[in-house]
This record gives structure tokens, C-alpha cells and sequence, in this order.
């Protein structure tokens, strides 16, 4: 006879349960444990993934390709219609403002006006310009979409597709210039595959200024 202590069946089938409950309460538990921590970190550390607002992003600027109209220091304004922001679609017969040819330095009456031509020789500034980068020169002529864009103070919707707006003091091709490649237009002036520019001219008799427009051709 064994000298060991006998074990009624019920006892061990107590146990058994008891054993298994308890394993049952430790996994819940382990798994409660890993819930409240997974919460937890996501909420601590959730801010890291949040995506920027529009407000939380300013626009570059300095930006120096002509891809969007906007407003420097100068006022000047450029565009690249290619991208589908800007480009432009009026007629000359559609806008408001006058669009009166008149000599350079004067106009018919106290409303900006057209200037015929090139009075400021840009066109010869800027082959000028090239030549001194060893560039070929451009061709260019004064149409009347860079004229109406020049008038109506380089906005968007009386402009080519591709251009620079500046206002001058004088009728000066060399000034116009000068004041693009401040503005970051100095790639495009010099740009190997540019072949022919529209130039437009206007003059402002409120306050004795001009306004000039280069534009892809």
C-alpha cells in the first residue's frame, strides 16, 4: 500500500478548475494591460502624425520660377500657365479698363494707356543681356495681349500664359530687368531654349510711371 496521501477525485477536478480560472483571470488581464497601453501611447505620442493645416503653410516668397501670380515688394507679378493656376483667357474687347494707343509719355486722358511698340527697347536690352552669357538672341514684338496685361496692371486674366509684369519709372528696357532678375526671373530671361518674347508697354498719367510686360511668345 502506497504511503502517499490519496486525492478523492472531486478535489482534483476542483483544483483542475481552479488552476484553469486562474490562467483565465492572467490572459484577461495581460491583455487589459497591453490594451491600456497601446491607448495610452497613442494618445501621448498622436500629435507627431498630425497632417499641416492650410493655415500652418505660408507660401516661399522667394521663389524663383515664374509658377504663380503673386505680389512682391514691387508689385510685380508673374505666372506659368502650364500649371492650370493662371493663364490668360480675356480678349482686350473684354476688359473694362482703356486700352487707348497713344505716344510714349502721354496719354488722351487721365486713364493708363496702351504705348505702341517697344519705346523702353527691351527686346534689345534683353538680347544685350544674353550676349553676355554667349545665349542666342530672341525675336520680339509688341502684341496686344502683353499690351493688355501691361495696362491692366499684370493681372492674371488680361496676361499670356507665361510672363513678367514690372512698373518702371522711365521707358527703359534695362530697368524692366533689372527688376525681373530681382524678382527671380533671371533663369527665365537666360533660358537656353527661350526663341521669341511679347513685349507690351503702358503709361500711367496719375503718376508719371510706366508699366511693362515680358512675355513668353
Amino acid at each position: 500500500m502506497s504511503n502517499g496521501v490519496l486525492v478523492p477525485d472531486g478535489d482534483k477536478l476542483a483544483r483542475r478548475r481552479a488552476l484553469w480560472a486562474l490562467l483565465v483571470i492572467a490572459l484577461v488581464a495581460a491583455v487589459l494591460v497591453a490594451l491600456m497601453a497601446f491607448f495610452l501611447g497613442t494618445s501621448k505620442h498622436g500629435g507627431g502624425s498630425k497632417l499641416p493645416l492650410a493655415t500652418d503653410v505660408s507660401p516661399d516668397p522667394t521663389s524663383s520660377s515664374p509658377v504663380a501670380a503673386q505680389h512682391s515688394s514691387h508689385s510685380a507679378r508673374h505666372g506659368h500657365g502650364s500649371h492650370g493656376t493662371h493663364g490668360g483667357t480675356s480678349s482686350p474687347d473684354d476688359l473694362s479698363a482703356p486700352t487707348t494707343s497713344a505716344p510714349a509719355g502721354s496719354c488722351p486722358g487721365s486713364a493708363p494707356c496702351i504705348l505702341p511698340g517697344d519705346p523702353g527697347q527691351l527686346v534689345v536690352a534683353l538680347n544685350n543681356l544674353r550676349a553676355q552669357h554667349h545665349l542666342p538672341a530672341v525675336t520680339g514684338t509688341a502684341t496686344p495681349k502683353a499690351q493688355s496685361c501691361a495696362v491692366h496692371n499684370g493681372d492674371t486674366g488680361s496676361c499670356p500664359s507665361t510672363y513678367y509684369w514690372e512698373p518702371v519709372e522711365a521707358q527703359d528696357g534695362k530697368e524692366v530687368l533689372t527688376k525681373i532678375e530681382g524678382n527671380g526671373g533671371t533663369s527665365f530671361l537666360l533660358s537656353p531654349t527661350l526663341k521669341a518674347i511679347a513685349v507690351g508697354w503702358a503709361y500711367v498719367p496719375s503718376n508719371k510711371t510706366y508699366e511693362c510686360t515680358l512675355a513668353a511668345a
